[in-house]
């Protein structure tokens, strides 16, 4: 085992520096709730970066205290990157505000782009979700000039920040070791691809799509698992996770869940810890079946991390820090349903299994084609030739052909965070599979189930986000950022 982490606590941190970021954390991340939870109708955070411009300002660094090397670095950090973030902000909120406006006819009604979103993978007529698919499209590309904007925005200031380009930016910033991820998903994705296209084609067959004709429009379909809707209920969404809760003695009062269906809710689940540790979101929006229940899991990883942060934690360390950290707690808990044990709790069918299983890989090799493309894009981010490298690296991983309409490639600047986020899930997986070995090894295959356990993670989400993920595995001896014990782990839950 390595080095103990030590966590720098103070209770201080009363300077205005510290105080005002703070404040604006609290401001953007309450909007992001509003908005996302379709509380508001449309949202505005280019107003609160400019109310909190002096943040991002050169200038802002000597508002700060001189701590610790890890405290300034990241304090470095927040200045440079939130300057950028603020030049982009009017953009994104036009193109949020955009599709929160934007409808769309489908079964000849008008409805909600969100809502629409959501019902492609329920339609089982392919011509269907073709129609709608087409239509969805038709709203992304309603967006482009707000995208190009956000990417030239970009382009512009980590140039101005003395970067190349946006993906020197990030290597930088973030600390992310993109040939080593590139190198690690490009393995798994040769060491999978036989087991993934057999299970791939199983679960066309099911639904009655040729395997060689599988489209973009398709994939939500085949991993809706609308077969086993029934055993993952909404209303069983909230017992299941109080179940999870009371086997490791964890509190349910760490953070509040929003559960509830609006129209405007985003599809796409989030936690926003508006202040750590008192206010943070669990934000669901349900639709039934399997996916509710293990986004809902991985949602509650990162509330239960935030939610049980000391409170007398530096502010720094409470809000700044490695994303890939919480993004590998909330996997761990995720990672659950492919842990044969817990899912027998739930359902025992072997072809749920399988499917399962293939919902885990296609979402891994999603997201490694995304970080072959976007090792690229970020380096010209408005070269046109990358809409069609996008279609070409996610067609290769997903074993999904391009549509006929061209309109897979319609989201090639959409389906990209700012600052290469990909490279943050794909460590925070990989920290998750090292990291269930060991509380496998500790507390069996069961572990869930011991209080042991959930005292052991609470006291390391206490220490909030002063460790990395590389910290943490030199701590307890896992070795290096890997995609193995993971492939190991989806293997393994293929003969439970």
């Amino acid at each position: 085992m390595g080095k103990r982490v030590e966590v720098h606590v103070s209770a201080s941190g009363k300077d205005g520096g510290v105080q005002d970021l703070e404040r604006f954390s609290q401001e953007i991340l309450r909007e992001a709730y509003l908005v996302g939870a379709g509380r508001k109708s449309s949202g505005n955070e280019a107003a609160i970066f400019q109310r909190w411009r002096k943040l991002f300002l050169p200038s802002a660094l000597e508002r700060f205290p001189r701590g610790p090397p890890r405290s300034r670095q990241r304090l470095e950090e927040f200045v440079k990157v939130g300057y950028v973030d603020r030049a982009i902000a009017p953009w994104q909120d036009r193109r949020r505000n955009k599709l929160l406006r934007a409808h769309v006819r489908c079964r000849g009604q008008e409805m909600p782009f969100f809502s629409a979103s959501v019902l492609l993978a329920e339609l089982p007529d392919r011509e269907e979700r073709h129609r709608l698919y087409g239509e969805l499209s038709g709203v992304w590309r309603s967006v482009s000039e707000e995208e190009e904007a956000i990417w030239a925005t970009f382009q512009e200031g980590v140039r101005s920040l003395g970067f190349s380009n946006g993906r020197t930016a990030t290597e930088a910033l973030f600390h992310y070791d993109v040939p080593h991820l590139l190198g690690q998903t490009r393995r798994f994705t040769d060491s999978t691809r036989g087991l993934f296209e057999r299970l791939l084609r199983e679960r066309a067959d099911a639904e009655g799509v040729p395997f060689q004709e599988l489209r973009a429009y398709d994939s939500g379909r085949l991993l809706r698992g609308a077969d086993w809707s029934r055993r993952f209920p909404k209303s069983g969404l909230v017992p299941f996770l109080k179940r999870f809760l009371r086997g490791t003695g964890l509190p349910w009062e760490s953070f509040r869940p929003d559960l509830a269906v609006r129209p405007r809710k985003n599809p796409r689940a989030f936690c926003a810890p508006v202040r750590i540790p008192e206010e943070v979101y669990l934000v669901l929006r349900p639709a039934g079946g399997h996916d509710d229940y293990h986004t809902a899991l991985h949602e509650m990883g990162h509330a239960l991390h935030f939610g049980l942060t000391d409170p007398a934690l530096h502010t720094v360390f409470r809000r700044l820090g490695d994303a890939s950290l919480t993004e590998g707690w909330a996997f761990v808990l995720d990672l659950l349903f492919l842990n044969g044990e817990f899912r027998r709790t739930m359902i025992t069918d072997p072809a749920f299994v399988r499917f399962f299983a293939l919902s885990q890989l296609w979402m891994l090799r999603r997201y490694a084609g995304k970080i072959d493309y976007e090792s690229r894009f970020f380096r010209n981010p408005l070269d046109p030739r990358s809409r069609a490298d996008y279609v070409r690296s996610l067609a290769r991983t997903t074993l999904v052909r391009p549509d006929e309409e061209g309109h897979m490639g319609d989201r090639w600047r959409s389906d990209i965070d700012p600052w290469m986020y990909t490279a943050a899930y794909l460590r925070a997986w990989m920290f998750a599979g090292a990291f269930t070995d060991l509380l496998e090894e500790r507390w069996g295959l069961r572990w869930w189930t011991h209080k042991g356990s959930g005292e052991f993670l609470a006291r390391l989400w206490a220490r909030g986000q002063y460790p990395t993920v590389e910290d943490l595995l030199e701590e307890f001896g896992l070795g290096e950022l890997s995609l193995a014990p993971l492939e190991r782990l989806l293997r393994r839950s293929l003969e439970a």
